[in-house]
């Protein structure tokens, strides 16, 4: 496995604008997966999801692990415009490893709020641009508190909440949640999955008995942390289905 640690995809945003790419080995044509951290919009970084990205590059696709700024130190919807800001990064860089693989292919995976920025950048970039979208206890409602202060030439749509979004455009989505998570209302997860079919998109749910309470999804026996097995199962086979395996080079 290949790694690149911090590379600056907002320079102007400091630690807040890094990012980290893991590719396989000799990769080449393969879809990407851009993966988002949770922590309510306030807090972790990716460091806390750098075993999803070893998941995803065990399956054979290029993982690309971002930060993002966080409230309070900037305002919403920063956090969601620097999602959108690495998802432009990963079309248009020039960086050696990237180039190479194949950028019509993109997914977004994210957890609890990182499942919410996930939702809600790939609604806005729609089918044509993400290829599917992957939920892990994340909200389908609005999460940011304080005023909505809609600034001239920010697009109103940011400032809003996934299942306010769901268009016959949308990607397919994935979401898992546990049945015991007190984070996240697992009936989150649920109406968003309703709301997607309801506008003939396709829409998984992956629900579970978790164990204890918060979200449910770690494994305790990994270093970096990894989600339960059945979670990485569930996800596998979505991403399989929705971004395909490696294209001949």
């Amino acid at each position: 496995m290949k790694v690149r640690i911090d590379i600056p995809y907002a320079p102007e945003h400091g630690e807040h604008g890094r990012l980290d790419l893991l590719l396989p080995n000799d990769a080449s044509n393969r879809p990407i997966v851009v993966v988002i951290h949770g922590g309510r919009l306030r807090e972790l970084s990716k460091e806390r999801v750098a075993g999803w990205s070893e998941f995803i590059v065990e399956q054979g696709w290029v993982a690309v692990n971002i930060n993002y700024r966080l409230l309070p130190n900037a305002s919403y919807p920063a956090p969601l415009q620097d999602v959108l800001a690495a998802y432009r990064w990963v079309q248009e860089t020039d960086q050696e490893e990237l180039r190479h693989q194949d950028r019509t292919r993109v997914a977004l995976l994210g957890g609890s709020a990182g499942g919410f920025l996930a939702m809600m950048a790939g609604l806005i970039l729609g089918r044509e641009q993400v290829r599917s979208i992957v939920s892990i206890s994340g909200p389908a409602h609005n999460i940011w508190s304080g005023e909505q202060m809609f600034k001239e030439g920010i697009d109103p749509r940011l400032f809003s909440g996934p299942i306010e979004l769901v268009s016959p455009e949308a990607p397919p989505l994935l979401a898992t949640h546990s049945r015991n998570d007190t984070n996240v209302n697992p009936e989150e997860s649920i109406a968003m999955v309703q709301r997607m079919r309801d506008a003939g998109c396709h829409a998984e749910i992956h629900l579970y008995d978790g164990p204890g309470d918060q979200h449910g999804i770690w494994r305790d026996d990994r270093i970096p942390l990894r989600l339960f097995q059945h979670i990485e199962d569930a996800i596998a086979a979505f991403l399989r289905k929705t971004l395909g395996l490696a294209l001949k080079p």
